[in-house]
């Protein structure tokens, strides 16, 4: 009548699922950081290049 639950993971298998979930979490506070920094290097530039058209 009811199916038996999925199949236990080996230790193996559990212990490379959280080396990936690792991996992509350090992924995405990496890009996170990136993005973040090229989003305010962009902003710097363009606030500066705004500034030095006042003086011309």
């Amino acid at each position: 009548m009811f199916m038996p639950g999925p199949p236990q993971l080996s230790e193996a298998e559990v212990k490379a699922g959280e080396k990936e979930a690792a991996q992509t979490i350090k992924a995405v506070i990496t890009g996170s950081i990136l993005l973040y920094l090229y989003n305010k290097a962009d902003v710097e530039s363009s606030s500066l290049s705004s500034v030095s058209d006042r003086f011309r």
